[in-house]
C-alpha cells in the first residue's frame, strides 16, 4: 500500500469550502456573466449582523446582494452561476442564482 500525498491532501483541503461563518476566507471569489467581480465579507462577531457573510460587487462594497448564515456554503455553478446550501432543520436547502440579478440592499 503507497502512501497518500500529504501535499496533495494539503491542497484539496485549502480548496474545500467550509461553513459560514467560520471558513468564509474560502469561498470562491468570481466573476458574473456580465464582467462584475463579487467578493464576500465577514460583518463582524458583534451587533445585529454578526457572523453574517455578505456578498458584494467589487465597486460597491457597502451594497450587499446576498446574505449567508451559520453553516451556509457558497459553490460556483458552471458557467456563471452562484450555488448555496445550508441547513433547513434535518434537510439541505440548495438554491442557485444568477448573480447578475441580485439586487442590493441594507443589511441592517
Amino acid at each position: 500500500m503507497s502512501s497518500p500525498n500529504l501535499t496533495g491532501l494539503r491542497q484539496q483541503l485549502e480548496r474545500t469550502v467550509g461553513p459560514a461563518p467560520w471558513y468564509w476566507k474560502t469561498f470562491p471569489a468570481f466573476q458574473s456573466l456580465a464582467g462584475q467581480r463579487f467578493f464576500w465579507t465577514h460583518n463582524g462577531d458583534q451587533g445585529p449582523v454578526a457572523y453574517v457573510i455578505s456578498l458584494a460587487l467589487e465597486q460597491e462594497p457597502e451594497k450587499p446582494r446576498l446574505a449567508l448564515n451559520t453553516y451556509c456554503r457558497p459553490f460556483l455553478v458552471p458557467p456563471h452561476y452562484l450555488g448555496i446550501w445550508c441547513p433547513e432543520g434535518r434537510s439541505i436547502r440548495v438554491a442557485c442564482f444568477d448573480p447578475d440579478q441580485l439586487k442590493a440592499f441594507d443589511l441592517a
